[in-house]
């Protein structure tokens, strides 16, 4: 579509205009030079999904329309002879538009605070031109390929975040300005960086990823206001520069270090994360003694070396030692870290036996103990504690399938939306609970998304919520359909502290509509089966009819996820 606006005097767009043009790839508009002739384009809803070439000389609006998503666009012009007609325009975001190869020159643009360019794939960009953008504030070019090098002038005088993720391509980066306060090169080319002494207000240094990085600026000590620094899986760096003292986080996992310097002075660390370090050897002694300042120090460390002492900061609340092959044993004195609420041992291999005072560790929430020689708990590990403790991946699976019958075998069942629980639901055996609710997917199927949810309230108060069942198409299903499933995330550690009186219910509803408007109904019928470490019943009937759930039946799935994907 081309709009010739050289003879006319005012064109006033109804804000629906466009928006049934879905096959819309070209639009020009010319003829605007001198005036604001069009009048409406900014608040269109239309979202310009297909649109390929867009020319506008004499763009005057101080935005693009609020839906703007031109995913594939491959041109955009806005020349104007008249510069002061994008002088208000401050943000520019065309992500992930895979076709765009330019963007105007920005340097039209004087009060541009935020440019966008993340996954724009077959971006070629040059900043040597635009000396005019010395109020940028953020720049994002995440995921720009075509990238190899990033020219920046001195001029930049506002920038504060840079991002520079995954533009694999990137091998230099000229120079930083001194005003950044979040630098993230993660996942690129570069080999080393530019001095970094001058960047006073940097805060966050993300270097994850960059396997060709071979060393830090020496400068890097001198960065004063640092609080994060990542150097996640690169692999090449052997060494650390010193560690300014203001650093809360340090992550060196996979890298190629052999000893770590002191770290005595880093009195605000609370994380440190040495995963994969396999030639690291030791710690530093004072390492033990850091974080007096600090409420929370998280500690991981794997090895492939003999290790026969483990010790950390009294004030550590996650430890983890996956993959210490070579781990044997732990000693009493890790019981004496109060705080603990993490413990990971996961593929300790030989670790064959736990301190015996473990569970008397009243902070510790997660144990993970998969692929260890141990062939028992320590006692002090209670049967409630222990399904608390070993759920570091709580399983959660759904079975739907045509019907709205609940099964005989749930032992407590409502022909609402809520199930009241008996009384003494709450004991020392208890650990879980099969839920099951009647719905209908006819009700919502216009809306494409909904999901049956649950809530666990005890003495009124909500404990823990979860999804049943999350079903996100556009298929016409007519029938109703009833949703069985378990979901341990329903165990919360507050059922520990609770009386074994509490009253309790769980209530199932219906969560349906879009990412702007979101509405509840109440299911059909719903049922709970409460489980129990003791529990020797097993019904006839406590199955779904074999027929009914092998039968390839349209609409039917089984669904079932892991709460860390």
């Amino acid at each position: 579509m081309r709009l010739d606006m050289s003879e006319v005097r005012q064109l006033h767009l109804n804000p629906k205009a466009f928006r049934k043009m879905h096959n819309l790839r070209f639009l020009e508009v010319h003829g605007c030079w001198n005036d604001n002739k069009v009048h409406g384009f900014e608040v269109l809803k239309s979202d310009f999904s297909e649109l390929r070439y867009l020319r506008w000389d004499g763009y005057s609006a101080k935005s693009l329309p609020p839906n703007f998503n031109p995913k594939n666009l491959v041109a955009l012009y806005m020349h104007s002879s008249n510069k002061q007609n994008l002088v208000n325009l401050k943000h520019i975001d065309l992500s992930y538009s895979k076709h765009l190869r330019s963007v105007p020159d920005l340097s039209l643009i004087p009060n541009l605070e935020s440019l966008i360019l993340e996954g724009c794939t077959n971006l070629h960009l040059s900043f040597s031109s635009n000396h005019n953008v010395n109020k940028l504030v953020l720049l994002n070019l995440r995921e720009c390929k075509n990238l190899n090098r990033l020219s920046i002038g001195t001029h930049w005088k506002y920038l504060r975040k840079l991002i520079l993720s995954n533009c694999s391509n990137l091998k230099t980066v000229s120079y930083i300005p001194h005003t950044v306060e979040e630098l993230y090169v993660d996942g690129t080319a570069i080999k080393e960086l530019p001095p970094l002494k001058d960047l006073s207000k940097l805060e966050i240094l993300n270097l994850k990823d960059c396997s060709r990085l071979v060393s830090l600026p020496e400068s890097t000590c001198e960065l004063k206001s640092l609080r994060q620094v990542i150097l996640s899986n690169c692999s090449n760096l052997k060494t650390i520069p010193y560690i300014p003292c203001a650093v809360e986080e340090l992550y060196l996992d996979g890298t190629a270090i052999k000893e770590l310097s002191s770290l005595d002075h880093l009195f605000r660390l609370v994380k440190l994360s040495l995963k994969n370090c396999l030639r690291l050897e030791s710690l530093p002694e004072v390492f033990f003694h850091i974080s007096s300042y600090s409420k929370m120090v998280v500690f991981r460390w794997n090895c492939n070396k003999r290790i026969t002492v483990i010790r950390a900061p009294v004030q550590t609340s996650n430890i983890g030692l996956k993959n210490c092959s070579r781990l044997e044993s732990l000693p009493e004195s890790i019981c004496e870290l109060k705080s603990l609420q993490s413990l990971s041992l996961s593929d300790c291999s030989k670790l064959d036996r736990l301190p015996n005072s473990l569970g008397d560790l009243k902070a510790l929430e997660t144990l993970e103990v998969d692929g260890i020689a141990i062939r028992e708990l320590p006692s002090s590990i209670t049967v409630k504690r222990r399904y608390f403790l070993l759920r570091s991946s709580p399983p959660r699976a759904c079975i739907c399938y045509p019907g709205s019958k609940i099964p005989e075998w749930f032992s407590f069942k409502s022909t609402g939306f809520e199930v009241k629980l008996p009384a003494g639901w709450l004991n020392d055996n208890l650990v879980g609970f099969t839920l099951c609710a009647a719905a209908s997917f006819r009700d919502y199927q216009e809306l494409g998304t909904f999901k049956v949810r649950f809530r666990l309230l005890v003495n009124e108060d909500i404990v823990s919520s979860g999804d049943l069942f999350h079903y996100n198409g556009h298929e016409v299903i007519e029938s109703d359909h009833v949703y069985v499933g378990y979901d341990y995330g329903i165990m919360s550690t507050e059922l520990l502290t609770l009386s074994l009186n509490s009253e309790g219910h769980i209530v199932f509803f219906v969560e349906h509509g879009s990412e702007n408007s979101i509405d509840f109904s109440k299911v059909k019928k719903c049922g709970v089966r409460l489980l129990y470490a003791k529990d020797n019943y097993m019904g006839a009937d406590a199955k779904v009819d074999r027929d009914q759930r092998l039968r390839p039946i349209a609409g039917a799935c089984i669904w079932k996820y892991r709460r860390d994907q």
